[in-house]
């Protein structure tokens, strides 16, 4: 799994504070599941799994996953790192270029009504572009929802 978060400090598209993991045992039962999943697919790499393309040119732009590691178009990104309560899924890349990129996909988001733990997931087709790469990382996502078109900015993180 491929998971991309934004610029330190920012959990939520909507706002900058910082939402905490949940202490409920269902919820961390679900947090440590995907930490559990991703430790297996990173060892599973070692053994000739397939993982997601790097950078292999010095003009191919990359973004960064939660983990630091550089990614050339990832097929899902996670979006709240602390807890993978909004994430991105099959992302399929119509371009990507030096300076742009854009794909759809579809977003996977946990309204956490009434908390997190017991939350009903929210799930609709994206449009998301990535711009303005700083040394040669992408820096900005602009994220529209298909059925609102009310698109969203976020900064990537570029190291």
């Amino acid at each position: 799994m491929t998971v991309i978060g934004p610029v330190r400090g920012w959990t939520s598209r909507s706002s900058p504070t910082v939402r905490a993991v949940p202490s409920y045992p269902d919820g961390m039962a679900r947090w440590w599941m995907r930490v559990i999943v991703g430790v297996i697919v990173l060892a599973g790499a070692g053994a000739g799994a397939a993982m997601p393309a790097v950078a292999d040119a010095a003009w191919d732009p990359i973004v960064f996953d939660c983990l630091g590691h550089p990614v050339v178009r990832p097929s899902e990104i996670v979006m709240t790192c602390a807890d993978a309560n909004d994430e991105i899924l099959n992302i399929r890349w119509q371009s990507w270029g030096a300076g742009s990129a854009n794909g759809t996909g579809t977003e996977h988001a946990n309204q956490c009504v009434p908390d997190c733990a017991d939350g009903k997931w929210a799930v609709f087709p994206v449009r998301l572009g990535l711009s303005q790469p700083v040394n040669g990382a992408f820096s900005l996502m602009a994220l529209t929802p298909v059925a609102t078109g009310n698109t969203q900015y976020l900064q990537l993180r570029t190291s």
